[in-house]
């Protein structure tokens, strides 16, 4: 599996939890991303993963990039797969709430509980 960690305070690795590909964003995700973020995150879906979780617990800050990383991975139904969100900040759970994303995915509390589909 990929991973990237930055200078720039960010970070994204690749775990599992209840049969579940999770991909850890830590860190700052934040409109100056480098574009090796997203590779990392299609990785699993190019290597056959198709149940993904996006785990944003650990993020110290999401702005409107994070968002467009969960826009990218929902690329997950191109793929016959399924994502869902890892959200346990308030702080970050709003943004998905003013970005109007908090309909269009699953969001749950950490990702074990992603994993066994108990939405918060």
């Amino acid at each position: 599996m990929s991973e990237y960690d930055s200078h720039e305070h960010l970070s994204v690795s690749c775990g599992k939890a209840n049969g579940w590909t999770v991909l850890e964003v830590g860190g700052a995700a934040v409109v100056h991303m480098p574009p090796e973020i997203r590779e990392v995150i299609m990785a699993p879906l190019e290597e056959s993963h198709r149940r993904l979780a996006l785990d944003f617990c650990v993020a110290s800050f999401l702005d409107s990039m994070g968002l467009g990383l969960s826009r990218s991975v929902k690329r997950t139904s191109d793929y016959q797969g399924w994502l869902r969100i890892a959200c346990c900040s308030p702080q970050t759970l709003s943004v998905f709430r003013i970005g109007g994303l908090s309909q269009a995915y699953e969001i749950y509390a950490t990702p074990g509980a992603a994993g066994r589909g108990a939405a918060i």
